[in-house]
């Protein structure tokens, strides 16, 4: 859904036990103040919500990005898994 976005850059899922954090990337503040009347965005967050994917308070915040650097093969893997659980499973065998 964020791809089919104007001015969307990127996506970073994560989690832990209890939390969820979505870190989005836009190409300027108007990019990010379009969400707000966004029909497919609006309908993805209500679907996200009525699964329960989403648990307690939500919010959002923004921040302009100062510096960057990441190892996209490193993050993602075209499997799903992440670089870091790839690590551990390897170690196992």
């Amino acid at each position: 859904m964020f791809q089919s976005q104007p001015g969307f850059a990127g996506v970073l899922f994560g989690a832990q036990p209890g939390n969820r954090v979505v870190i989005t990337f836009w190409d300027d503040s108007r990019a990010i103040e379009a969400l707000d009347t966004s029909e497919s965005y609006q309908a993805t967050v209500a679907a996200i919500e009525a699964r329960g994917f989403l648990r307690g308070q939500s919010s959002v915040e923004v921040f302009e990005v100062q510096a960057a650097m990441l190892d996209c093969k490193r993050l993602a893997l075209p499997d799903g898994r992440t670089g870091d659980k790839a690590k551990r499973r390897q170690k196992s065998r």
